[in-house]
């Protein structure tokens, strides 16, 4: 009806007689892009159309411009353009992009609005909806960049596919290849019905369309453009309002009567009863759209308010309204909220030490320029408490209000995820750093050790001496026993349960700890049972110095650690009772809603850099792991009490071979001994001799199998480290072994992760000795390998 109408008038209007000098010079000929964006530009019956063509040819008219019509393709039309193969294009809406290469005239001809349109029974009622679905739109269209900037802000993340022409756009929803298409109203106005299509209560982002030209071409075609759209505003008899109403329905009844008036009255009088008609239409229609806003402000207020994330509108530099979780997050009331600014949530400065005024300040202007703006910040609750949050801030207006929307997630339990990862990454390195530390330490104590052994025999009849030599051999093996227990920390193999004495395991930890506790905490130790448990060292070294650090922790301004080790009759495995293991400190204890919490992990009441919530965590995994139970009492001002009690395990640990007080008498057989450290080869070399062996000695593996290769059968064993350069131990072996395959072979290393006995034995090595190692020790495994006591 309103294409009739259109039609109709306009053949009307072009029936006037157009106001051109006869002796007005002909200028050089425009080519004008007629696009297809009816009623405002189009090709009819092969006759340009609409309101831009109206336009054109009167100004062309005014200005003895002659004037071709090429039709094109939206996009090819902007092509052209820009290449110059055109000269002038209708219905342009101005972007950026598009500002490089175009020049627009200063008066926009109309204004458009961006919609979507749908099928009769489409189930989309708003732009939610639109998440996930298929949306058609025409390729280089400002509609589309209209529409997806219109889908972020809610969130939504629809399917778009890009047709060559708004018809095709149409089309696809027609045949079902799209849920709804993007146009502008206009276009949709008047071609949706063609397509079965009816316009969708979605519709937004208002835009100016203009006459556009090459960039640096035709400025005076465009100066005539604008002046004659400024001049037909200031008269509303004329010709510009014409086509408007003419085209668009919008145009005002012009004062007086033109000549060509009457011959139209008796039309319009007949087609008033058709526009009535149409109005009425229009009215339901919009009543429609109105309960669809409605309901679409339903979805929207739903949304808001179920949000799992936190939700804040900002107006003039405060809170405006949240949304419930809001209010849980920061623990306050609304009226606590609305009407305060956003700093008033923040603590004084941000993590990076930078004042909190002054980055959101920044972060806000970001947003209004162009936002959506997205950074990680620290919030502050009206109690005190900080929590790590992600914000996204997007700017909008609303009736010609400025608003701010802030989402505020919770990312507290990430970041603690993320410093967890951070220190097992760090504990990684650790173990790594310590295995390197634990190689070069021990050839270290080997020397030491072997230097102490010579020293001893040579001591003779000295007292004092040998007193002294002895005190250097017992701080040597506490020094073993201290790389034992960094290497059981960091240790990066699976748990193997064993029967243990836990007595050793306690003594040893303590020791540890007594170098990083404060001189002011007392440290109690009462071991009552030597506590023969089914267990993984490595583990309870961990429980011990897990409840043990957390206890010290506890008392910042000192105290009294006591560790307790007894037995209890009840419990454990097939009867055999249970061991305790009792770690009480006399902290400021814990309330009962603290006491609920601390086996879970990521809770902590330490702060950042004093724990990450794990300890307490993974001692209650060991400990259940393992049968057991851990019971802990605590009270504010009383201190805390852990108890962990275990199955007691009836088999005795295993003993390891202990090497005799004296080396046995050696017979002089050919020792062929290679390690890279001089101390190592000096000390061995003279106290293998002193036992009567034939001594060998290299630092170089290449000079060691120089020697094999000279005489394959003129060893009697080799004896050889593990990490050498040029040559390792294992090439070394597996080259000897070729020479003389009966050749017995001793790996001596100080460590070499995931190296076994078993591992030894499969590189053809017959024992495997880790430093550090005493030359009676050494002699001792020899002579066994030797009389084949150990063997492959």
């Amino acid at each position: 009806m309103m294409r009739a109408l259109s039609v109709l008038l306009a053949s009307l209007l072009l029936l006037a007689p157009w106001t051109v000098s006869a002796d007005q010079p002909e200028s050089a000929v425009l080519r004008f892009g007629v696009v297809d964006v009816a009623p405002l530009s189009f090709m009819a019956d092969g006759q340009p159309q609409g309101l831009f063509i109206d336009l054109v040819r009167d100004i062309a008219g005014q200005h003895g411009w002659r004037l071709e019509f090429e039709p094109v393709s939206w996009n090819e039309g902007l092509d052209r353009l820009a290449a110059g193969e055109l000269d002038l294009l209708p219905t342009v809406a101005y972007s950026a992009a598009r500002d490089s290469v175009l020049d627009y005239g200063a008066e926009p001809v109309t204004t458009l609005w961006t919609q979507v349109y749908l099928q009769p029974a489409s189930p989309v009622q708003s732009v939610l909806d639109l998440a996930g679905r298929p949306v058609a739109v025409m390729r280089g269209d400002i509609n589309a960049s209209h529409f997806r900037d219109f889908c972020d802000r809610f969130g939504v993340e629809p399917q778009l596919r890009q047709f060559a022409s708004l018809a095709d756009a149409f089309a696809a929803v027609r045949d079902g290849e799209a849920a709804a298409a993007v146009a502008p109203n206009l276009f949709g106005h008047e071609n949706a019905g063609r397509y079965g299509l009816v316009p969708s209560a979605i519709i937004f982002s208002p835009f100016p369309v203009f006459f556009a030209t090459t960039a640096g071409h035709h400025a005076d075609a465009l100066a005539a453009i604008d002046t004659s759209l400024r001049q037909w505003r200031a008269d509303r008899r004329s010709l510009y309002y014409r086509s408007l109403d003419a085209w668009l329905g919008q145009g005002p009844t012009a004062p007086g009567t033109p000549r060509w008036v009457p011959a139209v009255l008796v039309g319009l009088a007949g087609l008033a009863v058709l526009l009535v008609l149409w109005n009425r239409t229009l009215e339901r229609r919009v009543r429609g759209r109105t309960r669809e806003l409605a309901l679409s402000e339903q979805r929207f207020r739903a949304v808001f308010e179920s949000a799992g994330d936190v939700i804040f509108l900002v107006r003039d530099g405060r809170f405006a309204q949240c949304n419930p979780r809001a209010l849980e997050q920061f623990r306050c009331q609304r009226h606590e909220i609305i009407g305060r600014r956003p700093e008033e949530f923040s603590p004084p400065e941000q993590p990076n030490g930078r004042s909190s005024d002054e980055a959101a300040h920044e972060r806000i202007a970001a947003a209004i320029a162009g936002g959506p703006v997205r950074f990680e910040w620290r919030h502050r609750r009206l109690d005190g408490t900080l929590f790590d949050a992600e914000v996204t801030l997007n700017a909008f207006d609303v009736e010609g209000e400025r608003y701010l929307q802030a989402f505020v997630r919770d990312i507290t339990r990430r970041k603690r995820l993320e410093a967890s990862l951070r220190q097992a990454q760090k504990m990684e390195a650790i173990g790594t750093l310590a295995g390197g530390i634990a190689h070069d330490f021990n050839n270290i104590l080997s020397a030491i050790m072997g230097y102490n052994e010579l020293a001893r025999l040579e001591a003779g009849d000295a007292p004092q001496l040998a007193s002294y030599l002895e005190q250097i051999g017992r701080a040597a093996e506490r020094a073993r026993n201290l790389v034992l227990q960094i290497l059981a920390f960091s240790r990066q193999s699976g748990e193997t349960k064993q029967p243990m004495d836990l007595a050793p395991v306690v003594d040893e930890t303590l020791k540890l700890l007594r170098s990083s506790i404060p001189v002011t905490i007392e440290i109690r130790e009462l071991i009552e049972t030597p506590g023969r448990i089914l267990a993984d060292p490595t583990s309870m070294h961990q429980v011990v110095m897990n409840l043990c650090t957390n206890a010290f922790q506890a008392m910042a301004d000192g105290g009294v650690l006591e560790v307790r080790l007894t037995e209890r009759t009840s419990g454990g495995r097939d009867g055999a009772g249970e061991l305790e293991l009792i770690v009480t400190d006399t902290g400021p204890g814990m309330s009962a809603d603290v006491l609920q919490k601390i086996f879970e992990p990521y809770f902590t009441t330490k702060s950042a850099d004093r724990g990450t919530g794990l300890g307490l965590a993974v001692v209650h995994g060991i400990v259940e792991e393992h049968g057991g139970r851990i019971e802990v009492e605590s009270s504010p001002g009383l201190g805390t009490t852990f108890r962990v009690m275990l199955p007691r395990c009836s088999t005795p640990p295993a003993t390891a071979d202990a090497p005799p007080a004296t080396a046995a008498a050696a017979g002089g057989e050919h020792v062929l001994f290679v390690d890279d450290e001089p101390d190592l080869v000096a000390v061995f070399e003279k106290g293998l001799s002193r036992l009567g062996y034939r001594v060998t000695a290299f630092r170089e593996s290449d000079r060691a199998l120089a020697a094999l290769r000279d005489e394959p059968r003129g060893f009697d064993v080799l004896v050889t480290d593990m990490t050498m350069p040029r040559i390792t131990g294992r090439d070394l072996i597996r080259a000897a072994l070729e020479l003389n395959p009966d050749l017995p072979v001793i790996m001596c290393t100080g460590f070499s992760d995931g190296l076994t006995l078993d591992v030894a034995r499969s590189l053809g090595a017959r024992d495997l000795i880790m430093k550090p190692v005493e030359v009676a020790h050494l002699a001792h495994r020899i002579r066994m390998v030797l009389a084949g006591r150990i063997s492959t």
